[in-house]
């Protein structure tokens, strides 16, 4: 065990060891002659007590030093061991409290959570006096307990019993970085840092903790100590809920998926629509297995509906429920931009795409749609639109492609059909680079015997799912012969030409989403548009990006909610009260509050504060709901496998922090003890007692002597 001492400096009085060996050496015998008859017998005896007197005397001078030296040590007040020894009177004490979801789970003695504010309360009250304590709540967002330092002692205590734990994940990371700050502030040259979780797999990567734990020893002297709360226990819950990628009509069959965990033979799990429930599914398969379950309902009418994916509820009861939201469409609006038109069916056949989304332009769809000659259009013209659609469209000024980067970069959706061969060069130097696809292609025409056939690669894609075998064949039976050749990049490729050359290309523009077909509907270059799958192609690929390839409407618990308001140009007038944007929060203590609203190209947005409780954020302008938003809880924090503390202390050791022990075997009551270690003064000092006594007796014999 290490030995430390409390007061280092006055080792220096070990100097006084040298006192009782000068003394012995100043102080020897002068050698007395007298004539004698007879020496003989005298120096016998003389040689014998002199050698008898010599080994006392350095004996005796070894005790005096010995004694001294245990005086000195003593009054320098070591210390036996111990987990963080020193600090003299006081300490400095930095809780990191795990108040993520998974510390909910329910042990035979209560939560997680209990357990750890329990060990926290008896941590604080075993502190010597005039010692600091400070707590951070560590979750999604990582929140200091105290203003400021205070004073271990009941009232800290009492103000750690009344904290309550989260939906959302425990970031570590943060919770360093914000441990940093306080260590500065700490009045301590050393501050315990006590680390209480179930160690569930924490937010963030090896970058973030690098770059925590950097600034934290940046900060001052630490020390980790970590305590692992919580047993394993079975758990079973909803991970995740997998929705429609594509715009919903109502009354059409929807097939709704959840990713579950099982913690019985064959679970029963219920799915709830607007609070009631429409439909179960029995989830197959070995306990504490992850698999899938399906759900086919009917889509209810259009607007936003809050639904659930739930079971019965077991020991970890926040994962039993998985909250989302539906969205089931009234229309969704597309523009259609085009060059200069030729022919009846327009440029690039942009009046082919037309019908296939309104047949008979009866109005009765889900689609409606204007159109937009590119001379004439602005950047306004965007506000307000679903979806974007340019054909063959005349090359676009700066300012315009600017607009169009940063309505799409801000959450816009626009598919491009694009194959005139006299747009190659504004393709190739601007288009392309623009939405970061490689600036490089070759256009290519084929005589009909050489036409080509296309070849599905992602037949799990949206676009596709649902589609019968015979649907994917007749699609398989079109033929291209003027195409656009081009490098795909890292972008998805989901159909491409018998050449290999994509066909249908998506990528991701910021929060937008686009698509790309290299070719256009021009009955010269592909017959297409007269076949019976491009009218469902069309609905899809455009439904596909009304709903931005995401279901939207759900974050995970401690992120910020925020809804794009779309609609028509007079969006502007209703949102010009901001005292009447409001939203409803799912914590239980908040309730409404006002909402934040920016303006992005044009289009409005609403912004909310980060949730500690999975729910519903309602949006309203007005009193009228705008946007429903879901918070959902980490898939991570329903394993029921806990982490171990020697696999945090690897992962903390390869970002930099090696001063961490394991606080596993220590009882709460016994922490303060245990950092300190066993002083071992009293004991110094009745060493050095019995060696003066025994120095004391040897020196009255040589004495006599």
């Amino acid at each position: 065990m290490p030995i430390t001492f409390l007061n280092p400096g006055l080792l220096l009085g070990a100097l006084a060891a040298a006192v009782p060996i000068l003394i012995h050496f100043l102080s020897r015998r002068r050698i007395l002659r007298l004539e004698f008859s007879d020496l003989r017998f005298l120096e016998e005896a003389q040689t014998e007590q002199s050698r008898s007197l010599g080994l006392r005397r350095l004996l005796l001078l070894l005790l005096r030093v010995l004694a001294v030296l245990l005086v000195v040590l003593a009054i320098a007040r070591p210390q036996l061991g111990g987990l963080a020894p020193g600090g003299g009177s006081g300490r400095s004490l930095l809780v990191v409290l795990d108040a993520s979801a998974s510390m909910q789970t329910q042990q035979q003695d209560g939560t997680r959570f209990a357990a750890a504010r329990s060990a926290c309360a008896e941590m604080i009250a075993a502190l010597p006096r005039r010692s600091e304590v400070q707590v951070l709540l560590a979750a999604a967002t990582v929140e200091p307990l105290f203003d400021t330092w205070v004073p271990a002692g009941p009232p800290a205590a009492e103000a750690v019993a009344a904290v309550r734990p989260t939906d959302g994940p425990c970031d570590l990371a943060a919770a360093l970085r914000i441990a940093a700050e306080q260590v500065t502030r700490s009045r301590s040259g050393g501050v315990e840092i006590v680390l209480l979780s179930d160690l569930q797999r924490a937010r963030g990567g090896i970058s973030e903790l690098k770059e925590a734990v950097r600034r934290l020893t940046e900060a001052g002297e630490v020390r980790l100590l970590i305590r692992r709360v919580g047993e394993q226990v079975a758990n079973g819950g909803v991970l995740a809920v997998d929705l429609p990628l594509r715009a919903v009509r109502a009354g059409e069959t929807v097939r709704i998926g959840a990713t579950v965990r099982r913690e019985s033979a064959e679970p029963v799990f219920l799915l709830e629509l607007d609070g009631r429930r429409v439909a179960e599914a029995v989830a197959a398969g070995p306990v504490g297995g992850v698999g899938e379950v399906e759900f086919a309902v009917t889509a209810p009418g259009p607007g936003l509906h809050r639904g659930r994916v739930l079971k019965d509820s077991d020991r970890l009861p926040v994962d039993d429920s998985y909250p989302f939201v539906l969205n089931v469409w009234d229309r969704v609006s597309v523009l259609l931009v085009h060059g200069a038109d030729r022919g009846p069916v327009g440029r690039g056949g942009w009046r082919y795409l037309a019908e296939a989304l309104e047949p008979g332009g009866a109005g009765q769809g889900l689609f409606t749609w204007r159109e937009s000659p590119s001379s004439q259009l602005v950047a306004g013209d965007l506000t307000g639109v679903d979806v974007a659609v340019f054909v063959d469209p005349d090359p676009l000024g700066r300012q315009l492609l600017g607009g169009l980067l940063g309505w799409l970069a801000d959450g816009g959706a626009a598919l491009f059909l694009v194959g005139d061969p006299t747009l190659a060069s504004y393709l190739e130097q601007t288009l392309l680079p623009a939405v970061g696809l490689p600036a490089t292609l070759e256009f290519r025409s084929r005589p009909e015997a050489g036409a080509e056939t296309t070849v599905l690669l992602a037949r799990e894609h949206p676009v596709f799912v649902g589609l019968g075998s015979e649907s994917l064949a007749t699609l398989a039976d079109i033929t291209w012969r003027r195409y656009f050749a081009l490098a795909e990049g890292e972008r998805q490729v989901l159909l491409a030409f018998t050449s290999e050359a994509p066909a249908l290309l998506e990528g991701r523009y910021g929060q937008g989403l686009f698509l790309w077909l290299p070719f256009n509907l021009a009955l010269t270059g592909t017959e297409l548009a007269l076949s019976p799958m491009f009218l469902p192609l069309a609905q899809r690929l455009v439904a596909y990006l009304a709903q931005r390839g995401d279901p939207g409407g759900r974050i995970e618990v401690g992120q910020k909610p925020e809804v794009r308001v779309r609609g028509s140009r007079a969006a502007r007038g209703r949102f010009a009260d901001v005292s009447r944007l409001e939203v409803e929060t799912p914590d239980d203590l908040v309730g409404t509050k006002n909402a934040e609203l920016t303006w992005r190209h044009g289009v409005p947005v609403l912004v909310g504060s980060p949730s500690r409780r999975k729910g519903f954020f309602t949006f309203t302008a007005g009193g009228d709901t705008v946007g429903i938003v879901a918070a959902v809880p980490p898939a991570a924090e329903g394993d029921p496998q806990l982490g171990e503390v020697a696999g945090l202390q690897t992962i903390l050791a390869a970002a930099g922090l090696t001063e961490t022990a394991d606080l596993g075997s220590v009882a709460p009551a016994d922490f303060a003890a245990v950092l300190q270690g066993k002083e071992i003064a009293r004991w110094l000092l009745a060493a050095a007692l019995v060696l003066l006594c025994l120095e004391s007796f040897l020196a009255r014999g040589v004495r006599r002597t």
